[in-house]
């Protein structure tokens, strides 16, 4: 099978794709109220569905939860969804509680996927993934952040 990235056009709330070398993932940042959230998921069925002959249905639950990751596997490609709730909490603290917290979530989907067991006497693979997720997912949420700011003071 060859990897194919998808097309897309980045909304405000909707991360890039983030194509996770060498694991063949790709992951997707949202960050939003609940409606927010739910126009975005549907935005994105919407994407993968013009990329693959595979029905696509992203099942994705919505609710009063600080953030949501969620994996799909369509026509063989894996995929990592994950959603911040921006009602639940603005607090600095918290959502590095979050960020740290999902980025866990995906590594373990991104291992599970690729096969590949927790080591516990070398963590420094899972470690750098958590890093580097963590870190993904931080720029993402702070440069929306930033952007909203910068909208409120015109």
């Amino acid at each position: 099978m060859t990897y194919k990235p998808v097309l897309f056009q980045k909304s405000d709330m909707l991360s890039k794709p983030i194509t996770v070398n060498p694991y063949v993932t790709e992951l997707y940042f949202l960050k939003g109220s609940p409606d927010e959230l739910a126009k975005d998921i549907k935005k994105l069925t919407r994407i993968l569905s013009k990329a693959h002959t595979e029905k696509v249905d992203l099942k994705f639950p919505i609710g009063n939860y600080a953030a949501n990751t969620e994996e799909y596997l369509i026509d063989g490609f894996h995929y990592i969804v994950l959603a911040v709730n921006t009602t639940e909490n603005d607090n600095q603290a918290y959502l590095v509680d979050t960020i740290a917290h999902e980025a866990i979530h995906v590594l373990t989907r991104i291992f599970k996927h690729a096969s590949i067991q927790l080591d516990l006497v070398n963590d420094e693979p899972q470690a750098y993934l958590t890093g580097w997720v963590a870190g993904e997912l931080y720029k993402f949420v702070t440069k929306l952040e930033k952007t909203r700011r910068n909208d409120n003071k015109n």
